[in-house]
């Protein structure tokens, strides 16, 4: 029986494997916009590890994982064509220009470790409802939390993919006017 802490030790080791690899990988290409990539995946990764480690209720950790994986590679794929191909982000840039040779230290420390700490955090609901010692998806968790779960993370996500299909078009550049019409768009138009 997998205790709430291997799950959560498996799922730091994940991420930090994950966001080390990146970082190299972001000073071998010179971009250290691939974390941004890799935010979505970083979850998916979560996601799994802590499904092989933990032995929690089978419903709840499929239904977890699975919708962790949709969300997240849906948010990976969105992201990676919307910034392959178009260089380094201007954040990372003027990071890169203020630090110069300390950048890939720098942003290790700034983007990757911050970034890593940061998705293991907001992982752990994830990581935790993979473990045994969570309530089930039984009659409390169907009728209840594990339902309105559900129904958010599908609800949220065809709201973010509406709103990608309708921003996507929109975002051609700072001066193009259509670009900056979508800036100030009203909330309801990307409903």
């Amino acid at each position: 029986m997998s205790s709430s802490a291997d799950v959560m030790v498996a799922s730091a080791m994940a991420i930090a494997i994950l966001m080390v690899s990146t970082w190299v990988i972001s000073i071998v290409v010179k971009n250290a916009s691939i974390v941004d990539i890799v935010w979505g995946l970083g979850f998916v990764v979560t996601g799994w590890v802590s499904f092989a480690v933990g032995d929690g209720d089978a419903t709840r950790s499929w239904v977890l994982v699975i919708l962790v994986t949709l969300w997240g590679v849906r948010l990976a794929a969105y992201l990676a064509r919307r910034n392959i191909g178009h260089g380094e982000d201007y954040r990372y840039k003027a990071m890169r220009k203020r630090y110069g040779q300390r950048f890939p230290l720098i942003s290790f420390l700034t983007v990757f470790t911050f970034q890593g700490v940061l998705m293991w955090v907001v992982s752990l609901p994830l990581q935790l409802g993979q473990v045994e010692e969570s309530p089930g998806f039984g009659p409390i968790g169907t009728m209840g939390i594990s339902r309105v779960g559900c129904r958010s993370v599908l609800r949220g996500s065809r709201r973010c993919a509406v709103a990608t299909l309708q921003v996507g078009p929109l975002e051609r550049g700072p001066g193009d006017v259509v670009g900056s019409v979508a800036l100030h768009a009203p909330p309801e138009l990307l409903r």
